[in-house]
């Protein structure tokens, strides 16, 4: 969505009264601008008859949807109640961080189901009654102090992904390992001021902050080396503006324990599996070895074997080699008469006697 300094404030100004009236840095608000209100832009329902609705809303936040249809056909003349549906939904969605019903055409997040029966504050008021927890149910007391979603990511392999509705905060898609982060907190940080009557419970919103600043605290370099310069220049203002102190306590979170448990939970189940791993591949490689090992000592064995055979072969071979140089000596009567036994053993017993000799020998010192 692009529009001019002057209209973008205009239109935020529409959704949160307390804005500063002097200068602001817009850039802070030109992603939302351009992801909230920028696929009504060039809606068959213009931008300005949403805002007009989100003015009502505010003011009748008790009212039910066909209340409101009511009061708005008798202003504007008959019109379809889907029609008036649609700008209705669409209109609590861009002004709350939430995704109503006939608005998820638009958006892939988490929607809250509001039936024409039923107020706003009733349906947003349900939502979060049901994730408020009443017990620690088993819950640890404290979180890591490097409970980070740079840490999440870099060291438990775990993905993340931004949205729009605080409907699916902090929400963990087991299979694909990915957690879900509400992207605009100077949003949430706007709507807990006392003059907007946010139909979201305070607490509820507090949390959320309290939660953003916990897993991407804005004065850690690692986190702002993880989002970008850019990412975390927008995204982390809001805690650099007005601090908020990193609360580990589980107690803390009446919203978002169970959340933050299911996180943790994650992380002793991946730590687990790398250990797992680790165990597995010791294993692995102990086997290995072991096998490595036996092969040696069948290798050494046949060497040492064929070794021996070698040497008993030259000592044959020796033995063989003197039979012939004594045979050849005892040819001489001069010998013959001086070696008279070893001649005659040598007609008898070579060339094993010409062998024993040979080890006699060498027993010798």
């Amino acid at each position: 969505m692009e529009v001019d300094d002057f209209e973008l404030r205009r239109i935020l100004r529409r959704l949160w009264r307390n804005l500063p009236r002097g200068d602001f840095d817009l850039q802070l608000y030109r992603d939302f601008a351009k992801n909230i209100l920028g696929p009504h832009h060039t809606h068959q329902t213009r931008l300005s008859d949403i805002l007009e609705f989100v003015g009502i809303l505010r003011k009748y936040p008790q009212r039910s949807k066909s209340n409101l249809y009511d009061n708005s056909s008798r202003r504007r003349g008959v019109i379809p109640f889907e029609t008036l549906e649609q700008k209705i939904d669409i209109a609590a969605s861009i002004w709350l961080p939430l995704v109503i019903s006939g608005a998820q055409s638009w958006c892939p997040d988490a929607t809250l189901q509001w039936d024409a029966h039923e107020s706003l504050t009733t349906v947003v008021e349900a939502h979060f009654a049901s994730k408020r927890r009443t017990a620690l149910r088993g819950l640890r007391d404290k979180l890591p102090p490097n409970f980070t979603l740079s840490n999440l990511c870099r060291k438990y392999d775990l993905g993340y992904s931004w949205t729009n509705s605080l409907a699916d905060h902090l929400t963990l898609d087991h299979a694909k390992r990915i957690v879900r982060v509400y992207k605009y907190p100077i949003c949430l940080y706007h709507h807990c001021h006392p003059d907007e009557q946010c139909p979201i419970p305070r607490l509820v919103l507090e949390e959320a902050l309290d939660t953003i600043a916990l897993l991407l605290p804005s004065n850690d370099g690692e986190t702002t080396e993880f989002l970008g310069p850019e990412l975390a220049s927008s995204f982390l203002w809001v805690f650099r503006a007005h601090p908020r102190s990193r609360n580990l306590d589980l107690n803390h979170y009446q919203y978002w324990a169970d959340n933050l448990s299911q996180l943790i939970n994650e992380i002793d189940r991946s730590w687990e599996q790398k250990v797992t791993w680790a165990n597995q591949w010791f294993t692995w490689v102990v086997g290995i070895f072991a096998v490595v090992s036996t092969a040696l000592s069948i290798v050494s064995i046949v060497v040492a074997y064929k070794a021996n055979t070698i040497s008993t072969k030259s000592l044959d071979l020796a033995a063989a080699q003197l039979e012939i140089s004594v045979a050849e000596l005892c040819r001489e009567d001069d010998i013959a008469r001086k070696l008279p036994r070893h001649c005659e053993l040598l007609e008898t017993e070579s060339p094993r006697y010409f062998r024993s000799s040979l080890m006699d020998e060498n027993k010798e010192p």
